[in-house]
């Protein structure tokens, strides 16, 4: 990673702290309850957070167009369709989890609506087309780069505000990228050395 594009995923990943410089809830409504169980947990790192959910959505909204575009008719890469839906629900899991563990500290959430990324929020433009498996693995690739880039920020910006428990529960999900990417690499590397045939081959090994 390169220090522009740290800088720039930082600046993106912050962009939803802003409002809460003055101490201004993400949402707008920040209520009693929740304020009773908040501890070393500022409105910084909770608007960093929503805007790390929402990215997390966005990932799932990439992954389930691009099962979806593997199932139709004209591809029939049903192997490949299964793995990408898998990789969507593994996406909903993570925010998902983000949500509750915000929640519980104190916290609060603000969706947006979802949307195939457009490049605007840090999260990789999605081609609409392929023109192979290949093309999808390469841009899932980026899109768990993006993914990884945004949590190491979110790490580092909980450690800078002395909130060792969203680094704890951070930690995990840094890990799954780590298996999450080594296994995206390995199904680039596959099916870089072969055509159509090798394509095949790997679908019907996903499809099991």
């Amino acid at each position: 990673m390169t220090r522009l594009n740290y800088l720039l995923g930082f600046a993106i990943l912050l962009a939803g702290a802003q409002y809460c410089s003055a101490g201004t809830a993400c949402n707008g409504n920040e209520d009693t309850e929740a304020s009773n169980v908040r501890q070393n947990f500022p409105n910084s790192v909770i608007c960093a957070f929503d805007a790390q959910v929402n990215s997390e959505y966005e990932a799932y909204y990439s992954y389930q167009h691009l099962a979806a575009y593997f199932s139709q008719p004209s591809e029939a890469l049903h192997g490949f369709a299964k793995f990408f839906s898998k990789s969507a629900a593994e996406e909903d899991g993570h925010a998902k989890q983000m949500i509750d563990f915000m929640i519980k500290r104190g916290g609060f959430v603000t969706l947006k609506p979802f949307k195939l990324p457009t490049g605007d929020t840090g999260v990789p433009k999605i081609p609409t087309t392929f023109n192979s498996a290949l093309e999808a693995i390469l841009y899932a690739i980026k899109l768990e780069h993006s993914v990884n880039k945004r949590i190491h920020i979110l790490h580092q910006l909980a450690g800078n505000s002395s909130d060792p428990a969203t680094q704890d529960f951070l930690d995990e999900f840094l890990k799954h990228q780590i298996e999450s990417l080594a296994e995206l690499a390995s199904l680039k590397s596959r099916m870089a050395r072969g055509g159509a045939l090798i394509e095949h081959l790997i679908d019907a090994e996903l499809l099991k």
